[in-house]
């Protein structure tokens, strides 16, 4: 019997790591908290918020350039306009012309540039600055280019399934569901958290095999005791490279114990506590816990005398509270969701 549940522990590691190597899931998780509350910034898939990042920034490079390169234009056709005048005679009959097209190029810089000069000592100095605009900025891009490539191929690489990844997977499958064929010994919640892991797995490896990418979609639970609540409640459901932004608060006569974000917790003091975690996995469940404050005196003046600081009922975790989600609307829907290993890393800060 022994030797089965640690089997059974063993294969639900073996398919998140899998699953980990594979697609490299993951959710970092950073913010602060006092004894009157806190805030949760929930990064979904790092690796996919830096390569966005690194693609604006070579559209943001590409820009520059291309208005490095329009400047210099604009200042080239004058001084090609006026090395063009110099060489005619007034009696030229393309010198009207000439002139002409020096006045519309000066106009057509004086648009952009309204420190225009009509000096060829200015002239000159402002060509050459607008050709090491165009040297500098086409640097830059390729800097841009070469960072996105490389956050580019690192996001993209935990996508792609290599041979020996995708018989890692298989094996675990298979030996996962050889273990619930044969679940004596084991308890009903190993029996479910083995079931989760392994839909998971073989949803995965389906995906793999039929060429599909995987969804990116991210699993993001919040709920909280009586005396506070998160500013989203319930289930959220984000996807890969998205940013939420959570705060939970404490009402009037209460103070927030702990936050447990995975198996996680955090305590605050009086003059805050930052923090930072990282989850190798796309579902996070986060429980802000509240506790009555000790003697608190309202703004009416009445003391309110308690036991204890909210006694034992404050300081445990209620089942229907921890597992419950409620319906807040835009994809924050109703729904249980119990704690898996999440793995928890704290972060250097």
């Amino acid at each position: 019997m022994k030797a089965k549940k640690t089997i059974a522990v063993l294969l639900v590691s073996i398919l998140s790591i899998c699953l980990f190597f594979v697609f490299g899931f993951q959710i970092d998780v950073a913010g602060g908290i006092t004894t009157d509350g806190g805030t949760a910034d929930i990064t979904m898939d790092p690796a996919k918020v830096a390569a966005d990042l690194a693609n604006a920034a070579v559209e943001e490079a590409e820009l520059a350039l291309q208005e490095a390169v329009d400047y210099l234009a604009l200042v080239q056709a004058v001084h090609d306009a006026e090395v063009a005048l110099l060489g005619l005679p007034e009696d030229d009959d393309n010198y009207e012309g000439a002139v002409l097209a020096l006045e519309e190029a000066k106009a057509t810089l004086m648009e952009v540039q309204p420190l225009y000069e009509p000096t060829p000592e200015w002239l000159q100095a402002e060509l050459e600055a607008a050709l090491k605009a165009v040297e500098d900025a086409d640097a830059a891009l390729q800097e841009a280019n070469l960072a996105a490539g490389e956050t580019n191929a690192a996001y993209s690489g935990e996508a792609i399934l290599s041979e020996e990844e995708l018989a890692e997977l298989q094996k675990a499958v298979d030996d996962a569901r050889k273990a619930l064929e044969d679940a004596d010994g084991l308890t009903e919640e190993e029996i479910e958290e083995l079931e989760e892991e392994l839909e998971k797995a073989e949803d995965a490896l389906e995906d793999a095999q039929s060429g599909e990418e995987e969804n990116g979609t991210f699993h993001i639970v919040t709920n909280s005791n009586n005396g506070g609540s998160f500013n989203i409640e319930g289930i959220y459901f984000g996807s890969s490279g998205e940013i939420e932004n959570y705060t939970f608060d404490a009402e009037e006569g209460y103070e927030l114990a702990w936050l447990r974000i995975g198996n996680t917790k955090i305590y605050p003091d009086e003059l805050g506590e930052l923090y930072g975690l990282s989850f190798d996995r796309k579902n996070l469940v986060m429980h802000a816990h509240f506790k009555k404050i000790k003697d608190y005196e309202p703004e009416d003046g009445e003391i309110i005398t308690t036991d204890d600081e909210g006694g034992p009922e404050d300081d445990a975790e209620p089942e229907d509270e921890k597992d419950k989600g409620k319906d807040n609307g835009n994809g924050r829907g109703k729904g249980k969701d119990k704690e898996k290993s999440n793995n928890g890393k704290k972060k250097n800060k």
